[in-house]
């Protein structure tokens, strides 16, 4: 059973995740969004010099980047944007006519626009899921 404290406590952690984004973008960008208060952009601020956050920064790049099956395996991501897996797949079915197969659904949502696989762990899923169909 939900309690009203547990989806309050989700909202939050939601919220805080989704306002981190939207610091660090701005950070990035080096401009102030419009959305952000300017006395939380300026407290904000000087954190972003401090040796600490460097550390953390630098250490959640490295787990961002890391090969998840090994040296030579490239990071493991998919290439097309914020849409689920399911909204692709029903976009894929519409183009296909049926339901597509799993790795067809991989090969949608893990190659470049030159038909170029992304990592080699995508890859050599594809490979050996299509050598069963």
């Amino acid at each position: 059973m939900t309690t009203e404290s547990s989806i309050k406590d989700h909202f939050m952690k939601k919220c805080s995740i989704q306002y981190n984004g939207m610091l660090c973008e701005a950070r990035s960008s080096e401009e102030k969004r419009k959305n952000i208060p300017k006395s939380v952009w300026e407290s904000r601020k000087p954190n972003y010099d401090t040796e600490n956050f460097k550390a953390k920064s630098a250490q959640c790049s490295k787990y961002r980047l890391s090969e998840k099956c090994g040296e030579g395996s490239g990071p493991s991501r998919h290439t097309r944007g914020s849409r689920t897996h399911r909204e692709h797949a029903r976009k894929l079915a519409t183009v296909l006519g049926r339901p597509p197969h799993p790795h067809e659904l991989l090969k949608k949502t893990h190659t470049k626009r030159n038909d170029e696989f992304v990592d080699l762990k995508s890859k050599s899923t594809y490979v050996s899921n299509t050598k069963h169909c």
